[in-house]
């Protein structure tokens, strides 16, 4: 029998109620002794269900630097962790690559060493907020894995954030708990061997108010696909802007990690 995990919402005790009735805003997330319709089989073996963690983090696409922090920058420096300025003896090609739908473009600009030329540094000030690109550098120097001597390549990618970002009156892991919550009660049935990564963007506006609701890819769940992008429009509270350096509202697009875990 395929590894199906069944969300059981009705079966909520009265320790799990929150403001919102149905919602345990706790930090257990053991799974719940639940006993299931299906636990009744032809061998009479019971069948333990489990809550998935479908929902993982709320937040930028990739790793956050702001609009500041992009003026500033200099060298690939500004981008790597420090321990890799001890670790790499020297620096060969370092490209800055604009990621779009999530993939990279032709879009690049190269350079040579540690310090960006001119064509780097006005690609760096020319992202706007919510867009992404990859820093590629190509060092020489001990493996951070083995510490062998070697050509090394790091690709860490950044996203482009307000200085202050967009925040919700629930808080980031109150989100989430709510989706996972609201995925419960609608009884949706996952079936967890199918499951894939997948990306819900959405754009809080300099209202407060949420637009471009979006799956980027299925889940593996065409229940889950087509429930999520209501539940995250209908969350109760409220939404804060974000505000740029000036301290000016500006748009940002927030993403929720879902389904399996991975990019």
């Amino acid at each position: 029998m395929k590894n199906h995990t069944l969300i059981l919402g009705f079966l909520l005790t009265s320790a799990g109620l929150s403001a919102f009735g149905l919602i345990n805003w706790g930090d257990d997330t053991s799974a719940p002794n639940l006993v299931s319709a299906c636990s009744s089989t032809v061998e009479e073996v019971p069948v333990k269900l489990v809550k998935p963690t479908i929902f993982y983090s709320l937040g930028s696409r990739f790793e956050p630097i702001t609009k500041s922090e992009l003026e500033r920058a200099a060298s690939v420096m500004n981008f790597l962790p420090a321990e890799h300025s001890t670790m790499a003896f020297s620096y060969g090609s370092v490209s800055l690559i604009l990621i779009e739908n999530d993939q990279q473009s032709a879009l690049v600009e190269n350079g040579k060493g540690i310090a960006f030329n001119e064509r780097q540094i006005n690609f760096l000030r020319s992202m706007d907020y919510s867009g992404s690109f990859a820093v590629k550098v190509e060092c020489y120097g001990p493996n951070s894995r083995t510490g062998v001597l070697s050509d090394n390549i790091y690709e860490p990618h950044f996203t482009v954030v307000p200085e202050k970002q967009a925040t919700h009156s629930l808080g980031n892991e109150g989100v989430l708990d709510y989706l996972r919550m609201r995925a419960e009660n609608e009884g949706i049935i996952l079936n967890t061997d199918a499951l894939r990564p997948s990306k819900l963007y959405f754009t809080v506006t300099a209202n407060g108010e949420l637009k471009d609701v979006r799956l980027d890819r299925t889940s593996g769940s065409a229940e889950l696909d087509m429930a999520v992008p209501t539940m995250i429009t209908e969350i109760p509270g409220t939404w804060t802007p974000a505000e740029n350096a000036k301290g000016e509202k500006v748009e940002q697009v927030l993403v929720v990690s879902l389904g399996a875990e991975g990019c």
